[in-house]
C-alpha cells in the first residue's frame, strides 16, 4: 500500500498534549510536543524573549541567558512528568534506593537524592545539564514520535 503525506506526517493531536514517554533506561521523561496542536512551548519562548527582543534582533542574546529562558518555558509547558524505574518488590527500601528505584514522579539529583517532580526542579536540572534539555527538546519536535501508529504501537506493548 501506498504512503500518503498524511500516514507520515500526520499526528495525533490528543497524544502532541497528553504526552509521551523518553525512556533513558534508568531514569525518564514524560514530555508533550513542542509544537503542533501543542502551542504552549511557543507561546513561553515568545513570551520569555520579549523583554530581550532588541538583543535578539541584534544577534546580541547571551547565550547562558537564552538557554535558561528556554529550558524555563521547556520546564513549564513540555515537561509532563519524570521517573526511574519502580521499586522492586523482592529488595528492601535501603536496597531499591541503592538501586535509584524510586518510581514515577521521582528522578536521581547529582547527590543522589531523590528529587520529586515540580516544575522548578525540572528547570533546575535542565539548566544544570544543557545537553539533556537539548536532546528532550529534539524528542518532542521529532513529528514520529507523535504519529498515531506510535501511540497504537505504544498502547500494544
Amino acid at each position: 500500500m501506498a504512503k500518503s503525506p498524511f500516514s507520515v506526517f500526520g499526528t495525533e493531536p490528543t497524544l502532541e498534549q497528553t504526552g509521551i514517554r523518553i525512556d533513558y533506561g534508568s531514569f525518564y521523561f514524560h514530555i508533550a510536543r513542542a509544537g503542533g496542536t501543542n502551542a504552549k512551548f511557543s507561546e513561553a519562548v515568545r513570551a520569555k524573549f520579549r523583554p530581550f527582543q532588541r538583543a535578539v534582533d541584534l544577534g546580541e542574546m547571551d547565550e547562558k541567558v537564552s538557554n535558561r529562558l528556554t529550558a524555563e518555558a521547556f520546564a513549564e509547558t513540555v515537561v509532563l512528568g519524570w521517573g526511574t524505574p519502580a521499586p522492586d518488590p523482592t529488595k528492601t527500601d535501603e536496597e531499591n534506593k541503592e538501586d535509584g528505584r524510586f518510581g514515577d514522579g521521582f528522578m536521581i539529583g547529582a547527590d543522589g537524592v531523590a528529587i520529586p517532580f515540580s516544575i522548578d526542579a525540572v528547570n533546575t536540572m535542565l539548566t544544570s545539564l544543557p545537553d539533556l534539555t537539548m536532546d528532550l527538546i529534539k524528542e518532542s519536535q521529532k513529528i514520529a514520535n507523535f504519529r498515531k501508529v506510535v501511540a497504537t504501537d505504544d498502547a500494544k506493548n
